[in-house]
Order: structure tokens, then sequence, then C-alpha cells
């Protein structure tokens, strides 16, 4: 039967892969249509010109398997390029938007994705990239104001033989710890492909890289297969800098040690009996005020400096867009599941996840949006926005209307 919107007999791509990738999600033409026509209609109650604006197009890579694009299979290499690559203009930028590090993302970037995206905003909004130049939204201005908090963590920490590891950050306004989080039930770093790249160092190696690092590291003994040192500003700074560059996301296990020294030993292992509440309690005993922190549920603590804007990917996603078209008008699209990932504001389209934190946020906050199953179909309704052949076909007042 001949579609009354598209004029196309039972398809609305013109690109047989995409409508491939519609038809194995089981998104249906009259499905993809009434999200087509939410998309308008969000957009014509801000008043937002889907046609005649730059669009900045973000997504996450962080869901479950079915939707994440890093996969090595076959097929999900054929649905990342398919839908990465199309409706790639000077008009439309596809960015990755994630809490993750710098580091971790452009590994993906480069080598799950092939090079096809360019643009990311990552470690909470602190970082945007474009075209591999890093732009730091939040520098610091003070580093030893990040060292004198991480003293403070490690001591407590020592005090509690706690296991962390360190996210390797760019930004040293935004910070992220992982607490007793190898488990699949708790961070799974064990699995985590920076991890698994570095292979299974010990402590001696550790060490090593210590000793032979640029910092004066005299302060660090080796004895009895444990690192000790003395808690100083100065020790912290290079502890600092070995976990979170040169053994990131590697987990540590602390201790105290006599004459007010601090151990560490690489550890694996889980304290099942650490939970999230007590996350929170460490962070409520080590971060200071003009500071703030999230507790996750991956079992890690990201803390920033509140220097009375909050870190948001909103903020940084106009910042990037400005960048990228510079003097243009822009839209910014995104998807997600988590309440950080709402956008809010006047030139934005948000799509949750079905059934998540961010779809509930959005229904009792009366914020408008277009809920999605996941990332795929996200990507199918912004391609199909952004195509000609599509939009033409589809009347400027739409009769859908979208529950808010």
């Amino acid at each position: 039967m001949r579609n009354s919107y598209i004029g196309l007999t039972g398809q609305i791509f013109e690109s047989a892969e995409l409508n491939n990738i519609a038809a194995q999600y089981r998104l249906s033409n009259d499905y993809l249509l009434g999200k087509i026509k939410d998309v308008i209609s969000v957009a014509g109650d801000k008043e937002l010109n889907l046609y005649d604006s730059c669009i900045l197009e973000l997504f996450d890579m962080q869901g479950s398997p079915d939707e994440r694009l890093i996969g090595d299979h076959s097929r999900w290499g054929y649905i990342r390029n398919a839908l990465l690559h199309a409706k790639r203009n000077d008009k439309i930028c596809k960015a990755i938007a994630s809490g993750w590090d710098r580091t971790s993302i452009k590994y993906i970037m480069d080598e799950k994705l092939g090079g096809l995206i360019k643009d990311a905003i990552v470690e909470g909004g602190t970082i945007c990239e474009h075209n591999d130049e890093v732009h730091d939204l939040y520098p610091l201005d003070n580093l030893e104001d990040l060292y004198e908090i991480e003293k403070n963590i490690f001591k407590e920490a020592a005090k509690q033989e706690l296991m962390l590891a360190i996210q390797g950050n760019v930004s040293k306004s935004f910070n992220s710890i992982y607490f007793e989080a190898n488990e699949l039930t708790r961070g799974n770093l064990r699995e985590h492909f920076i991890v698994t790249r570095r292979g299974n160092p010990t402590t001696k190696d550790i060490y090593y890289t210590i000793e032979h690092s640029e910092f004066d590291t005299s302060g660090f003994t080796y004895e009895n297969e444990k690192i000790t040192f003395e808690p100083t500003i100065k020790n912290t700074e290079i502890l600092h800098f070995i976990l979170s560059e040169a053994y990131t996301l590697q987990s540590v296990r602390f201790a105290e040690e006599e004459g007010d020294r601090i151990s560490i030993i690489r550890d694996n292992e889980d304290k099942k009996d650490f939970e999230s509440e007590d996350i929170n309690k460490f962070a409520e005993k080590t971060i200071p005020n003009g500071w703030y922190y999230t507790i996750n549920s991956d079992f890690c603590m990201d803390f920033a400096i509140d220097g009375g804007i909050r870190l948001t990917k909103e903020y940084a996603a106009n910042r990037l867009g400005e960048i990228v078209f510079p003097k243009k008008k822009i839209i910014v699209a995104h998807t997600g599941d988590n309440i950080g990932d709402v956008l809010m504001g006047p030139n934005s389209i948000f799509f949750p996840k079905d059934d998540s934190d961010a779809e509930n946020y959005c229904i009792e906050n009366n914020i408008k949006h277009i809920s999605v199953k996941n990332t795929i179909e996200y990507l199918l309704i912004m391609t199909a926005i952004t195509d000609k052949a599509i939009r033409d076909k589809i009347p400027t007042r739409p009769t859908h209307t979208i529950q808010i």
C-alpha cells in the first residue's frame, strides 16, 4: 500500500540500509511518522525552524548492548555505519555526549566508530572536542585545590581499607573515582576496554612507573609487595597522575601504615558489603564546600567545582554548537536515560528513553519531549527529520499530538 505521507511503497528512507534497520527494530512506517510529527510539534511549540537551523545531534555511547553502536560484530558495524553516515552535511553535526573521560571516548571515536564522529562532549560537560581540538570549558585555577581534596580522599580510603580507581579525565574541575567497582553488578571495571587493553599490572609494575616518571618520587617506597608514601600534596599529585593517566581505571587498595604513611596494592576483588550509600557517607567526609558530588549507580563518585554554573551537557552542547556553527542558529537534540541528560533550553529537543528516569523527570516537570525505545530509533528519527524527501511529504500542521 502506498504511504499517504511519503509517497513511497512501504519505505520511509531512500536508503535501503536505513529501511532494513527500521525493519530489524520493528519500527513501522506509521510509528516513525508519528514520532517525526511529534518532533515537528515540539519544534513548532518552541518556534524552532528545523530546516533552516543547524542541528547538533548528540548521542551517548552507553546503554544496552542492542543500542551501543560500538560492537565488533559485523551486524552492529553495518548499523553503525549506516546511521552515522546518514545526512552528514555542513548543517548537521553528530557528536557523542558522555560522562566518560576523554581518553575512553577518543578511543571509541577512533577505533570503534572508525573516525566517523569528530565531535564530543565528555567529562560531565567540562570538555568539548571538535576535529581533535580539545576545549576545557571550566579550567581549574588552582590545582592544589584538587590535590588537597584527593589527599583527604586517599587518607579516608586508607582508614577504611577501600579500593579505588580513578577515571582519566582531562578536566581537573570534574573528577571521577570508582569504589570497589570491578564486579559485573557494580562498575564492571574489570571488563572496561581501557582496563583490558592494559592487561593485569602488578603493584611492582605501578611502582616501576612511579619511579621512572618525570616527578621527584623520593617520597615513595616499595617493600613487602606494597607501595607506601606520606600523604602530602606533592605525593598526591604524583599518585593522581599515575592512577588517572598511566593506570586509568586500574583498582588499587589503600591502607594505613606506621608513621602516618599510606600503602597501596593492586587488587581486583570488591568488598561486596560496601554499598552506594557508603560512598555518599564517604563523600560527606571528604568533599568540601565549594565543590559538589554525585553518586552514580556504577559505584562512581563524580565531584566537581561549584563555580556558580553547574556543569551540564546542555551548556557544553551550546558551546560546542558555537564552535562548529559560528554565528548560526542552532538546535540541540539529545537522547538519554538519566536526569543529567535532559535538555530544557529554548533551542533544544530531547528524546528520553522509555520508562527511564529522564522520561519520568520530563513528565513530572512538564518538559516537552519525544520518548524513544533506544539510541538507534532516535538516530533514525533525526535522519528522517533532516531528509528533505521525507519532510516535504509531511503536513506542516501535524494532527498528531504529543503527550507531555
